[in-house]
């Protein structure tokens, strides 16, 4: 059993400041309405920071250098998408799809993430600190240098291995029942 001391650092991306070149867009310039669902215009960001935004059911294909902030995210669909040195900061992420998307250092700040879906996902340096993370599905999600120590709450569905996370031993208690039927345990409920 792989038992790690305080480790400062441990998957923290690297803080992203103001850069030459970065730059605050209006949220109206980025709001994209897909009738009926339809991606045939999927969103691509690049080296900026959104504030306040409403991008519910917006369709994300490509995501790098980019901050977003107190912004609402409901449903975002970005399933297969690459999302490189990203920090979101006070976000509503609740049915978010990142299902066989790539998460490289990736910051959720602050963030709610309930039934989030991260299937097939393969997330790298990604921290989650002070996110509530409520029935999110990592079925086949791999991990590398994943940090969940910081997670406000921490519900996870369809847990098949948390290798190549970090998680506190207090959250151990809390992720039991998710662990248990992780490696095949049949548990009897309260009656």
């Amino acid at each position: 059993m792989p038992w790690l001391g305080p480790t400062a650092g441990y998957a923290r991306p690297a803080k992203q400041g103001r850069r030459a070149g970065h730059r605050d867009l209006d949220p109206d310039a980025v709001r994209h309405e897909f009738g009926d669902d339809d991606p045939e215009d999927p969103l691509v960001l690049a080296d900026v920071a959104l504030h306040t935004c409403d991008l519910s059911a917006v369709v994300l294909q490509r995501c790098s250098r980019v901050t977003i902030e107190a912004s609402k995210l409901t449903g975002l669909a970005a399933a297969g998408a690459r999302l490189t040195d990203v920090t979101f900061v006070d976000c509503a992420l609740s049915l978010a799809d990142f299902r066989m998307a790539t998460l490289e250092r990736v910051e959720f700040v602050r963030c709610v993430l309930d039934d989030a879906d991260f299937f097939e996902a393969r997330l790298t340096d990604v921290t989650f600190e002070g996110s509530a993370l409520r029935n999110v599905s990592i079925d086949r999600t791999v991990f590398e240098r994943v940090d969940l120590r910081g997670a406000s709450e921490l519900e996870l569905a369809a847990a098949r291995s948390l290798a190549g996370c970090l998680i506190s031993i207090e959250q151990t208690h809390r992720l039991a029942v998710s662990l248990a039927l992780a490696v095949g345990a049949d548990i009897e409920r309260d009656t």
